[in-house]
């Protein structure tokens, strides 16, 4: 079975050329297109616009959502928005949406399993390839002061808030992670990773105990595998890693000897696409802004 996949597409961002790369689809020979989220952020528009250009594409359409499709709009709810609003989009454009099935999507002997994904800390980049002295910290909003420490004495709670203040060369420097501002819900990181877990879990049970499946394509937004994270030398995209995945997403596909082929995004590392972590093949299918190649392969 042959499958065109690409995330990342952050519609209307390079709009023309997706908008070349998405003709080439619709007149591939795929038999299943999958999009692995962040497809846009915010509008609705941009996503009806976005999904209209895979309108035309005569096999099977498979999508999840990423972190930032569930940036919600003032006074919306993230959750929500992924349970209700989603659904009825994917299924207006017919694409099957893989976070609302407990049964998965089987085509011939193939399952297709999957959801957002999610991030619990444990890719945090623990240790830094700097030479100079590195202070990383946060504002203490009771104390009304900045407080700063060591990077390796980061902790879960600093990570949590989704805010780096560091001094770099005796500048004063800061970085975000934009999930902490623009997604409302109330579960914690590790609570709605937990979610993502037990429903992935569901999935490939069903898969493993049913004779009629002899491969399974797992799709996450985000990543499974730490082969997948690249070390980074400057402190804010170190910072970043932590929110790239789970290393316990990884865990649970590798005790599913028919989990074949795991598809992520989320890093935009399009440059370094491959990988093979025991009996699976992953795959960054994240969408190039310059290359008008997307992920093609053959299951």
């Amino acid at each position: 079975m042959n499958i065109v996949a690409l995330s990342d597409l952050h519609y209307p961002r390079h709009k023309g050329h997706l908008e070349k790369v998405a003709k080439k689809i619709r007149t591939c020979e795929a038999e299943a297109l999958i999009l692995g989220g962040d497809i846009s952020e915010f509008k609705e528009a941009y996503y009806h616009q976005c999904l209209r250009l895979f309108a035309d594409f005569k096999g099977l359409k498979i999508a999840t959502v990423g972190n930032h499709d569930l940036w919600a709009p003032e006074g919306q709810d993230s959750y929500r928005r992924y349970r209700e609003w989603f659904p009825e989009l994917f299924k207006a454009y017919g694409f099957h949406y893989l976070d609302n099935d407990e049964i998965p999507l089987v085509h011939k002997n193939i399952a297709f399993v999957g959801n957002v994904g999610w991030y619990d800390y444990s890719f945090r980049q623990r240790e830094l390839p700097f030479s100079e002295e590195i202070l990383v910290g946060y504002l203490d909003k009771e104390q009304g002061k900045r407080v700063y420490k060591p990077w390796a004495e980061l902790t879960r709670e600093d990570y949590a808030r989704k805010v780096l203040l560091y001094v770099k060369n005796r500048k004063f420097l800061v970085t975000t992670w934009n999930d902490g501002a623009y997604i409302s819900w109330t579960y914690s990181d590790e609570e709605f990773c937990e979610l993502i877990l037990e429903h992935l879990k569901t999935q490939l049970t069903w898969c493993q105990q049913n004779p009629g499946v002899e491969k399974v394509v797992c799709v996450t937004h985000h990543i499974p595998f730490k082969e997948g994270i690249k070390e980074r030398a400057e402190p804010g995209l170190a910072f970043s890693n932590a929110y790239m995945g789970s290393h316990r997403m990884g865990e649970l596909l590798l005790t599913y000897p028919k989990v074949q082929l795991a598809l992520w995004g989320h890093s935009h590392n399009w440059m370094d696409r491959n990988f093979k972590i025991q009996h699976i093949h992953g795959i960054n299918m994240s969408f190039s802004p310059i290359l008008e190649e997307v992920v093609q392969l053959d299951v």
